[in-house]
């Protein structure tokens, strides 16, 4: 048996080790791709630790075990969360003009529910966008504290802090069912909804789970088959793993679990691994590790709404996030965990809830009350997709939703040309152009925007398929001779650069161009546009009030863009030789002397805030008169209008 206040300095080195990777990959996920491994490090060490100190812990009753639980878990996490995350509030709101998304994540933080905001807004964790989120680290501390919820009442139930009979034996039952259940809930959420599997407990409870089932099993077999692994071959697999990059994640984040199960359970004195994690500068990163933890992302996040991640800024964040984390351990979060905070458990819960209860109030106030208006070229980032018929001041003549997602035609009788666009979110993008095409140009609209397939899970992917083909076909039986067709989607990377490289939808595309061209309808797609992710860590509204001399940033160069998208071209310029598609791309209106910039010559964004989309206003001012010239060139009649 492990005696239950027998310290294990080992266990703090390998939360230094988590953490230190965790920052690591967050500085630059290409610095380590499996860093954010560090956090399912932290699960199995916190299911370990926990059960130890569940663990012959002596109560009157299930109420007061309760209690005692709690209280400790109040002084040991709230103290030092609700300052990081009130101090990191108020510095968004004084800095940044749009912080109200960071600060509701902050407010579901304080009560452990982080995770469950975060995965309502279908938040992709590898997102660039998740990286201007103050507080998209705490879905962790969510999985944990929802974990710290359920696990007590099964100690509890199973008798196991009361040593009643066989009490190990079913504990050990009771979180093997569970742990194998949410095993095969996190591998299927993959599949169907990932942003679930990542961020919710019960598809994390096997991680936790892990880590009690090592306690529990050690207990009830001291001279198990665990203590039979090489520690130090297991830590070399673990710091392998951690450069296994995200597109295995499933298969990373169980062989990490596993390794770190392993190693808590094998590793002894007269080892590599022992001698490295024990030694002293790594155990105080370890005992840190939560300080670490909660002020090591506020500090990259805001830097990317201010002076970026750079070459020469990378020291400084460095040393701020040291010096601000080793304060916040040992002035607060250090003392008060240690300090008899009211001299009754009862006290103590109740200035824990005050406590939370105004931080939620401080950042509700302010949301409600922002400290800098957003100006009119801020207000340009945001993409608004909403239309009901009038848009900027534009009008259909007669806008309706039909089969298609709305519609914009003109009086009845009037024999003109028909424009259909198709897509994702890229269609939606080029809402300006449509409206001026209808306004300007006499043009009837059609319109039909849903997701892209390519990042559907493989479970949905088929039934999105169908739906793409049922919108082809429904297409198909509108199409008249003379109209077109304009597609647009995103395209992502060298590897799969669209859903158009996918043989399925392939087939499903060239099916569809051949039974355009036999009615007698054209078929544009629209080229892949550059993209502004990664401008030098910062976020795209910065580029608003640079410098001209530091503008550089805030652009990438044509010449790469080209390359970066050389796969697709090959691929469109070899089906418009065929005759069945027309490339349209307006690189040469938004790349102007050989650059692609974020912002354009007037200061207005060309990109919108997650650095993927155009802005309205680049549609409008770019977009649309290249569109035009792209139509002339190609001899694609909208002659017969009636203005």
């Amino acid at each position: 048996m492990i005696p239950t206040n027998n310290y294990q300095p080992e266990i703090d080195g390998l939360r230094a080790l988590a953490v230190v990777s965790v920052i690591i990959n967050h500085f630059s996920n290409g610095l380590l791709p499996g860093g954010y491994l560090g956090v399912d490090i932290f699960f199995v060490i916190s299911g370990f630790v926990i059960t130890s100190s569940l663990a012959d812990y002596p109560s009157k009753n299930f109420g007061d075990f309760l209690l005692r639980f709690y209280v400790r878990r109040i002084k040991r996490l709230i103290p030092a969360l609700v300052i990081s995350v009130i101090i990191s509030g108020l510095l968004m709101w004084i800095l940044v003009s749009t912080p109200s998304e960071s600060l509701r994540t902050g407010q579901w933080a304080l009560v452990g529910g982080a995770n469950v905001f975060l995965a309502n807004r279908s938040t992709d964790y590898f997102a660039p966008s998740t990286e201007f989120n103050l507080f998209t680290h705490t879905w962790s501390l969510g999985v944990e504290e929802q974990f710290y919820v359920l696990f007590p009442v099964l100690v509890w139930l199973t008798g196991f802090s009361r040593r009643t009979p066989n009490a190990e034996k079913k504990l050990l039952w009771v979180l093997c069912i569970l742990s194998v259940g949410s095993l095969a809930t996190y591998i299927y959420l993959n599949d169907t909804s990932p942003s679930l599997a990542y961020f919710l407990m019960p598809s994390r409870f096997w991680e936790l789970g892990a880590g009690c089932l090592l306690f529990v099993g050690i207990e009830k077999f001291p001279s198990g088959i665990v203590k039979r692994f090489n520690p130090s071959l297991l830590f070399i697999v673990m710091l392998a793993v951690l450069f296994v990059p995200s597109s295995h994640a499933i298969q990373a984040t169980i062989i990490i679990v596993i390794t770190t199960m392993l190693l808590i359970g094998s590793i002894r004195p007269m080892t590599i691994a022992h001698a490295v994690l024990t030694r002293k500068e790594i155990v105080y990163i370890g005992l840190a590790s939560y300080s670490l933890y909660l002020w090591h992302w506020p500090v990259l996040s805001l830097s990317r709404w201010t002076i970026g991640i750079t070459g020469r800024t990378i020291p400084f964040l460095i040393l701020t996030i040291l010096l601000i984390s080793f304060a916040s351990y040992r002035f607060i979060e250090k003392p008060l965990r240690s300090r008899q905070w009211t001299k009754s458990a009862r006290g103590i819960l109740c200035l824990g809830l005050i406590t939370v209860g105004i931080g939620i109030l401080v950042l509700g106030v302010m949301i409600r009350h922002p400290y800098r208006n957003i100006t009119e070229k801020e207000s340009a980032l945001k993409r608004e997709t909403v239309f009901h018929g009038q848009y900027k001041g534009i009008e259909c003549n007669n806008y309706a939703k039909t089969d298609f997602s709305f519609s914009c035609t003109s009086p009845k009788g009037k024999d003109v040309p028909r424009a259909f666009f198709l897509g994702d979110s890229f269609n939606q993008q080029l809402l300006m152009m449509k409206l001026r095409l209808h306004h300007n140009e006499g043009l009837d609209i059609y319109s039909y925007s849903s997701n892209n397939c390519n990042d559907k899970p493989k479970v949905e992917r088929g039934e999105c398929l169908k739906q793409t083909e049922g919108v082809y076909s429904l297409t198909i039986g509108s199409i008249r001779q003379g109209d077109f067709v304009l597609l647009s989607y995103y395209f992502q990377n060298n590897d799969r650069q669209s859903w158009l490289l996918s043989n399925q939808d392939y087939m499903l595309f060239k099916d569809f161009a051949l039974k355009l061209s036999k009615k007698g309808a054209k078929l544009i797609v629209l080229s892949p546009l550059p993209q502004m992710t990664n401008l030098e860590g910062l976020h795209i509204s910065v580029c608003l009030s640079l410098p001209p001399g530091r503008l550089e940033i805030c652009r990438v160069k044509k010449k790469e863009v080209l390359q970066w998208h050389d796969a697709t071209h090959r691929l469109l310029s070899k089906l418009e030789s065929d005759g069945l598609v027309y490339e349209y791309n307006p690189m040469d209106s938004l790349c102007l002397g050989g650059y692609c910039d974020a912002v354009s010559d007037d200061g207005f964004p060309v990109y919108s805030e997650d650095g993927y989309h155009l802005t309205d206003y680049a549609v409008d001012k770019f977009v649309y008169p290249s569109f035009l010239d792209f139509l002339r060139i190609h001899e694609i009649d909208i002659s017969r209008i009636s203005k």
